[in-house]
């Protein structure tokens, strides 16, 4: 006997299938991003821009896709019509590769350096100190004219 409840599906009733509107590999951030594919999709760029993988190249372009994602953000809380989902979000995965990338090659180069210099220059020993200026024996005395003595 059939069921009167209208929720439960009949057994002759049609079966639907639901498929994912984003595919699995891209589901992912990062994993499926290819910059040679993608980035003259999103940003106005040389081919030898793209294939430049130095330290500043790579830096410039962080730059530049951080611009893009800034605007195209502008564009989806202002409602423009402009404004596209799929594209905040392939700026927002080139942005986190290419940053990420761009992090490794800066952090290698300084540690593969043969001048043993870290980032700001500064040992954490160092940035506990105050700066001397040179010929002085130790730091200028902090006043406040206005606290009580």
């Amino acid at each position: 006997m059939p069921s009167l409840d209208p929720t439960t599906p009949s057994p002759s009733a049609p079966r639907r299938i639901v498929r994912r509107s984003v595919p699995p590999a891209a589901a992912t951030p990062g994993q499926n991003y290819d910059r040679a594919r993608d980035l003259p999709r999103l940003v106005t760029l040389w081919p030898e821009e793209i294939a430049d993988i130095s330290p500043a190249a790579r830096l410039r372009l962080v730059a530049k896709l951080l611009s893009q994602l800034r605007r195209e953000r502008q564009r989806g809380l202002a409602g423009h019509w402009t404004y596209d989902l799929a594209r905040h979000r392939q700026l927002l995965i080139a942005y986190q590769a290419e940053k990420k990338a761009a992090v490794r090659v800066c952090t290698g180069e300084l540690a593969s350096s043969s001048h043993g210099v870290r980032p700001m220059g500064l040992t954490p020993e160092r940035r506990s100190q105050r700066f001397v200026a040179p010929g002085r024996a130790s730091p200028p005395a902090q006043t406040n004219p206005g606290a009580p003595q």
